[in-house]
């Protein structure tokens, strides 16, 4: 009865059919509440549903019918990385290393834990740990790849990318990470063939299909500097990158202050001030980058044209109201122009997708969006109000971006 019971919920899961495997575990589980093989199934199962904290949940109910399991650490460990529980899942997976030393996957998922959080040698350190027991462990050669990849050391990365192929060169992942690593390293050529490769393999799989989308984006050389700008930034912990974003801004004050006594400077001042609208918008930008392209705009989701076509009607408002602007000097024109540039920033964030930011920063959006409409249509009757008004507007960007990114680190 049991074997029945547990046979045909991996079966249901074999065949993506979670949502009723997990009634069949449940189901067992109300008849057999200490089986620990279902509740480690269970967990398996809302993982692959994405539904984190019953996972969690249901871990801790298998770590406390079996603490001295090191599997149920393990999961433990594996649904609190999930939560975003660091520290605590570095506790959990540690206890299970304690429980048993001999066991590649544990030390896999430590170092998969310290790649995210940007902690590169020693995610390093623990694929080395994993495959010291087990030198084909691909999960173990895809976290060392990625660890080489940030460390910029090159050679050890090609020989480990070449050891994964050889070991597993049918696997999804294994294609999609290399595919990211050589993404990383400007082979954009080889970096699409991984990626359609692991798409061959497993057409719906997400990691590949963004990593899809930025090599074909990457074939436009200034979304190819801003992509080679995310990878520099993504190297550094969340500190180190809030002090370079800071000091570009102290530098372009700086700039600012000077340029007055020093001309030329003016030009390095557009530079700077150019980056950094760039650094804003060229997420939505390369969704229009995308749709341009004939292959390109296949990759994009519904919501992501939309937001293609939008970015390309506010970019062409704003440049040409404020062309038109310096022409004939036309105050209210400035006003367009400038909240046509500025407006895709709140836009882009809230339509690209929506879920992933919280309730209040989608009202501030909002209220920036309407402040700025408002200052434009204010602008053509009293222009003096409107330049107030589109001031404000202008601050509310600045603030609202930073609110954004802080937003984004704390959920990273």
């Amino acid at each position: 009865m049991e074997s029945n019971a547990l046979d045909k919920a991996r079966l249901l899961m074999n065949l993506n059919r979670t949502a009723e495997a997990i009634q069949e575990l449940r189901q067992w589980l109300l008849q057999q509440p200490e089986d620990l093989e279902a509740l480690i199934l269970l967990v398996q199962a809302y993982i692959n549903t994405h539904e984190y904290p019953k996972a969690l949940e249901t871990a801790e109910e298998l770590l406390s019918q079996a603490p001295d399991y090191s599997i149920a650490h393990y999961f433990h460990g594996v649904t609190l990385l999930l939560a975003k529980r660091y520290a605590d899942a570095e506790q959990a997976l540690l206890e299970a290393v304690e429980l048993d030393p001999w066991d590649a996957d544990y030390f896999n998922m430590l170092g998969t834990l310290h790649n995210l959080q940007k902690h590169w040698e020693k995610a390093l350190f623990y694929a080395d740990q994993g495959l010291a027991i087990d030198p084909e462990h691909v999960q173990c050669l895809n976290t060392r790849t990625e660890a080489l990849t940030k460390l910029g050391r090159l050679e050890e990365m090609q020989s480990t990318i070449e050891e994964t192929l050889a070991a597993d060169p049918h696997n999804a992942y294994t294609h999609a990470t290399v595919g990211w690593s050589k993404l990383e390293r400007g082979n954009i050529s080889e970096a699409r063939q991984h990626f359609a490769e692991a798409l061959r393999m497993k057409a719906t799989y997400e990691f590949a299909q963004e990593g899809m989308k930025e090599a074909v984006k990457a074939k436009n050389p200034l979304y190819r500097a801003y992509l080679n700008y995310s990878f520099w930034m993504s190297r550094h912990q969340s500190s180190m990158q809030w002090s370079i974003i800071l000091g570009v801004l102290l530098g372009q004050n700086l700039v600012r202050q000077y340029a007055e006594r020093f001309p030329v400077l003016n030009v390095l001042l557009v530079l700077i001030i150019a980056f950094l609208y760039f650094t804003w918008v060229m997420m939505p930008v390369g969704y229009l980058i995308l749709q341009l392209d004939s292959y390109g705009r296949m990759a994009l989701e519904k919501n992501q044209k939309r937001l293609a076509w939008i970015t390309g009607i506010a970019l062409c408002v704003g440049v040409l109201s404020l062309a038109v602007h310096y022409w004939l000097d036309y105050g209210p024109l400035f006003l367009l122009g400038m909240y046509g540039l500025l407006v895709i920033i709140p836009l882009s964030r809230l339509l690209d997708h929506p879920e992933r930011i919280p309730t209040w920063l989608k009202v501030v959006s909002w209220l920036i969006i309407g402040l700025g409409a408002l200052a434009v249509l204010v602008g053509f009757v009293y222009l003096g109000l409107g330049l107030l008004l589109g001031y404000l507007a202008f601050f509310g960007v600045l603030i609202y971006s930073w609110l954004y990114n802080f937003a984004s680190m704390r959920g990273a």
